[in-house]
């Protein structure tokens, strides 16, 4: 079953393998910033929210994970979508993460805020955003 999706996925150019894992994450965040280039061009919140519905990378480890997103984030950073100091936060488990304006992220874990009642809207898993502004 794995090896026919990836067959197909292949097929229809979702799959790609390089020469090895460096030049294989060398096209993926090229492809990357190709498929991100008409929302980024568009430059209307609406597309930024297109853009996390549509484009997505994927990887088989949390250490390739870490990896893929250091350098996008490099990359944003470098093309001037990132603004202002990086602010650290941490994580469950003792590891921080750097955010500053115009990141992406995405929720790993469900949090129930409306049946707590600490607001109206739960953040489940799975949902993407754009951070617009860090308060103090």
């Amino acid at each position: 079953m794995q090896r026919q999706a990836l067959r197909l996925w292949g097929q229809g150019e979702r799959v790609r393998a390089g020469q090895g894992a460096e030049d294989t994450m060398a096209q993926l965040l090229a492809d990357w910033l190709s498929a991100r280039e008409p929302y980024r061009a568009a430059g209307t919140p609406e597309a930024v929210h297109d853009e996390l519905a549509q484009v997505l990378v994927l990887a088989g480890t949390n250490a390739a994970v870490d990896r893929l997103n250091a350098v996008a984030r490099q990359l944003r950073r470098e093309r001037g979508e990132l603004e202002g100091p990086d602010r650290h936060y941490r994580l469950p488990g003792g590891r921080t993460i750097a955010l500053a304006v115009g990141d992406h992220v995405r929720v790993r874990k469900n949090d129930y805020r409306a049946r707590r009642g600490d607001g109206s809207v739960n953040v489940l898993n799975g949902y993407r955003g754009h951070i617009t502004a860090i308060g103090g």
